[in-house]
């Protein structure tokens, strides 16, 4: 079933697989003390739109870090973070970027209560993401101004529409409720205890209160339509005033009025005039519009990738001189020196393009390419010499002095290479420094018959030369790059104001021609516009007046059918005095009859009026209702336009109510739960509560941090179903963080299982899951042995990690394919080992 879900899944997604999230080299690093821990190792990862992507790992694997690093709770030390075509893992973003970046990513903890405040209720903390990203503000201005649109076009066939819907909900919701009553009247009368025993009278009243009380309950769903109702109301005004559906008296004065202060425009200036005003309106906006794109594209998205490749190298520079301070071999140390003035080089060279801004995305992900490739033809070779040397130098720093000279042999050469980079960037200065080079090497015989990776030192010279010419060179062209956007940019710039001029110029030629010309024929024009206008505005007003002339009628209609529904509410009312009458009187009549003990009877009584307490809730939501329709509808009659702002605030209560119900309806809440404190729910309810919090901004990424780890296990499939079915239906994406395999493999299309801060393997869960390559994902296979598909002899499997032992700087690993989707983290040996195992 599983399989088969999948599948069904993934050949939807087939159809159009957008990559929304693209972490590439991420390093996180945190100082401690003078040390330094790293806690995720240039990890890289995609993850599609829509997908449910899990991340797997034992504490301290570096996982929760990843997902805390992406909504920004921790600072990146190096890489990129790519969502939905915004770079979100800089230093400092705009203000524009962090809005954006909290609607569209949230994040759920492992313990509900760390995001949950207790002091708060379920409605405040839910709505808290819509009130910090003002996203209910700008809902409530948009609603606001179109009920202050359409109000003089609808005003009294709103008030028409309103009275009958108000009128027939009163009607329905007091004459219901009076015969539900009316029929529990009935019933107490007619009840008799089966025994005289205090216990089975307590329970048999308290049954038939609580049934009496679902049922008065259930009256709720009259007061939820009405006022959804009344609502639909206005959206189909709203609607019909966009489509210009009104009157057509209405439609007709809007149009003479138009006309003529069209006319009256004309008269005043001409139509050239209007004509090249409107030209010059648009020049400018297009002026404004060239800078502000020009911003964004080269100022905001195009350096911001220049600031995460800085980012990058400086945090890699950091990591190289610790690892200098941590060496305890001299191959260790120098090889963490050589990389180090690689990356400071390096940095050197991106400080000096960082001051021309200007540039386009792929001209930079070229340019990177280069300079990285210019490098390492520069540094590598040093490194393999190091590397030919690892036998002599991989002993013992503290043991042997002459290694240590010869290992600072190699960092005087990196680091000659390191200073010949100045701000000129100046061929005589490497010249020099090849120079210094030469006389350096011939001191040493091993650096004179040395192999420069497959080079004799004349051709790495060379190289040297040929690499540093062709830095000058990419700098160079990046130079003109920069100036060429400028310039274009400046020329555009001066081309519209140039515009802009002329059109003024014209703008003031033709109305000074025009104010010297014949205006008899025009002014003629506006003054028969003028009667046209009045004409229809004396018909609209008519129209209102004979609707006027009717109101007394209405009114007086409209009082009687009030009087009625007055009368209803009074009788409904003394039928509910009458039943909590009744019940009390039963109660002390069977508590008389049945000699039952006071004490007994108090308990009683205390059981009686919490059911009284629960069918008041009926009316509680009425008068909610009742205020809230009394907001629309004096915003839309009472109020003069002017004093609308009065009901501004209290609108925008009602729209984050409404969110917020709609938030826990997706989760599997009731609105009623909304009233209520964090410590009144249980752990389930409190995590679904945390899913409403960060689903009500509608985020494209939801980051869930390991959400079910505390949770008991029938509780964990209810969560996960949740996040899944908030997937299919609404397309979010989920970042699951785990530790329990069997729900990775219940929930999740691809996954990568992390240790040590690095990923180990990674691919399609069922690939993974059928054919684990890696120890460590054996191991935590062995702690999950109730996995269905796993057909491994889990039992023999010795789980002594030890893998990384046999990484070293001459046996680095990487990741090698298994199958299609499928890779493993490993040295090429321990890759060889470990699928002939397999085999």
């Amino acid at each position: 079933m599983i399989l088969e879900r999948r599948r069904s899944m993934s050949n939807k997604k087939d159809e159009q697989v957008k990559t929304l999230l693209d972490v590439a080299n991420l390093s996180v690093v945190f100082n401690s003390r003078g040390s330094q821990f790293t806690a995720v190792d240039n990890v890289s990862f995609k993850v599609n739109k829509g997908d449910f992507f899990g991340i797997i790992g034992e504490s301290g694997s570096g996982k929760s870090t990843i997902g805390k690093t992406l909504v920004r709770l921790n600072k990146l030390s190096g890489g990129m973070i790519n969502l939905d075509g915004r770079l979100i893992g800089n230093k400092k973003l705009s203000r524009a970027d962090k809005s954006w970046l909290h609607q569209n990513a949230q994040m759920i903890f492992q313990d509900p209560m760390s995001s949950l405040n207790p002091i708060k209720t379920v409605l405040k903390l839910v709505a808290e993401p819509i009130m910090i990203n003002k996203m209910i503000h700008k809902k409530t201005k948009a609603l606001y101004q179109k009920i202050t649109y359409i109000k003089p076009y609808f005003h009294y066939v709103f008030q028409a529409r309103e009275f009958d819907l108000t009128n027939q909900y009163q009607r329905n919701y007091y004459q219901k409720l009076t015969d539900q009553y009316q029929q529990a009247i009935n019933q107490i009368n007619n009840f008799q205890l089966s025994s005289s025993d205090f216990t089975t009278g307590y329970k048999e009243l308290v049954f038939l209160l609580d049934d009496w009380s679902e049922k008065v309950q259930s009256n709720i769903e009259l007061s939820k339509k009405y006022f959804s109702d009344y609502k639909k109301i206005i959206d189909d005004y709203i609607l019909d005033y966009d489509l210009k559906k009104y009157d057509p008296i209405d439609l007709e004065f809007d149009q003479a009025k138009l006309n003529q202060s069209n006319k009256a425009k004309i008269l005043k200036y001409s139509q050239p005039v209007l004509d090249l005003k409107e030209k010059k309106v648009a020049k400018k906006a297009l002026y404004k519009q060239t800078i502000k794109e020009f911003n964004e594209l080269y100022l905001f998205r195009n350096f911001s990738e220049l600031l995460s490749w800085l980012t990058t190298v400086e945090s890699e520079v950091k990591s190289f001189k610790y690892k200098m301070i941590m060496a305890n071999k001299p191959l260790d140390y120098v090889y963490a020196g050589i990389n180090y003035y690689w990356k400071k080089a390096e940095l050197k060279i991106i400080k000096l393009i960082k001051k021309d801004k200007f540039f386009e995305k792929e001209n930079l992900d070229l340019l990177i390419k280069k300079i990285n490739g210019h490098f390492a033809d520069i540094f590598e070779p040093l490194v393999s010499i190091v590397i030919n040397f690892s036998v002599e130098l991989n002993q013992d720093i503290l043991k042997t002095h002459k290694l240590t000279n010869q290992a600072n042999t190699y960092l005087d050469l990196a680091k000659r290479l390191f200073h010949s980079i100045d701000r000129e960037l100046d061929l005589k200065k490497v010249n020099e420094t090849i120079n210094q080079i030469s006389s350096l090497i011939n001191l040493h015989n091993y650096l004179v018959d040395a192999n420069y990776l497959d080079r004799s030192f004349d051709q790495w010279k060379n190289d040297i030369y040929k690499n540093f010419d062709g830095l000058i060179n990419e700098i160079n062209q990046h130079k003109q790059e920069s100036k060429r956007i400028v310039n274009e940019k400046n020329v555009d710039l001066f081309n519209l104001k140039k515009e802009i001029k002329q059109l003024n110029h014209e703008i003031s030629e033709n109305y000074q021609s025009y104010q010297i010309s014949n205006k008899s024929d025009s002014i003629n024009q506006l003054e028969q516009l003028k009667k046209v206008t009045l004409d229809k505005k004396t018909k609209r007003d008519q129209a209102i007046q004979d609707y006027k002339n009717k109101l007394p009628e209405i009114y007086a209609n409209r009082n009687n059918l009030t009087q009625e529904v007055k009368k209803l509410e009074e009788t409904y009312l003394s039928t509910k005095h009458r039943f909590h009458k009744l019940v009390k009187e039963k109660i002390h009549h069977l508590a008389r009859t049945n000699h039952w003990h006071n004490k007994d009877l108090k308990v009683l009584i205390a059981a009686i009026k919490l059911r009284f307490k629960s069918m008041d809730a009926v009316d509680f939501e009425h008068k909610v209702t009742t205020k809230d329709k009394n907001i629309y509808r004096n915003l839309f009659l009472k109020l003069p336009k002017w004093l609308n702002w009065i009901y501004l605030f209290p609108l925008r209560s009602i729209l984050i109510r409404d969110k917020v119900f709609d938030a826990l309806n997706q989760v599997g809440l009731k609105p009623e739960h909304a009233y209520r404190y964090p410590h009144e729910f249980s752990g389930g309810q409190r995590q679904r509560v945390v899913i409403a919090r960060a689903l009500i901004t509608d985020p494209q990424i939801v980051i869930a941090d390991e959400p079910i780890s505390a949770l008991d296990v029938s509780i964990q499939a209810q969560i996960v179903n949740i996040m899944k079915e908030m997937v299919e239906k609404r397309g979010v994406t989920f970042l699951f963080i785990a530790h329990d395999l069997s729900m990775v493999n219940y929930a999740c299309e691809n996954v990568i299982i992390m240790h040590r801060g690095k990923i180990l393997e990674r691919g399609n869960v069922d690939k993974i899951f059928k054919n684990p390559i890696h120890p460590y994902t054996k191991s935590l296979m062995k702690a999950s042995p109730k996995l269905s598909n796993i057909h491994l002899d889990l039992a023999s499997f010795d789980e002594g990690l030890n893998y990384y032992k046999d990484y070293s700087v001459i046996n680095k690993p990487s990741f090698y394919q298994v199958s299609d989707n499928h890779e493993v983290f490993c040295t090429k040996e321990q890759f060889d080992l470990w699928v002939n195992q397999k085999r």
